[in-house]
């Protein structure tokens, strides 16, 4: 299952991406080409949110966070916890015998 959700999220990184370099380029075109002011408002807007979205995708390597090694860590720690306190149960039951 988390295969699928691991190719499901790459899919959706490299959509991501692409869709927005090909909107950066159009707001560069529109910015370039544009002669109203109002016009080169909206393309600059484009352009950042374009960027925003590219960087995001590359930062978080397709939005894929090390959740696996988080997951196993949070196992860790409640392993550890749990022989806690199978140790301060087995020291209580020592104590009353």
């Amino acid at each position: 299952m988390r295969k699928i959700k691991n190719m499901k999220e790459k899919i959706t990184g490299i959509i991501s991406i692409l869709s927005s370099i090909i909107w950066t380029i159009i707001a560069l075109y529109f910015l370039v080409e544009s002669s109203v002011n109002s016009d080169k408002y909206i393309s600059l807007g484009i352009l950042v949110s374009s960027i925003s979205v590219m960087l995001y995708v590359i930062w978080t390597n397709y939005s894929i966070i090390n959740s696996s090694k988080l997951k196993k860590m949070d196992i860790d720690i409640q392993l550890l916890k749990k022989e806690l306190e199978k140790k301060e149960l087995e020291k209580k039951l020592n104590e009353y015998k």
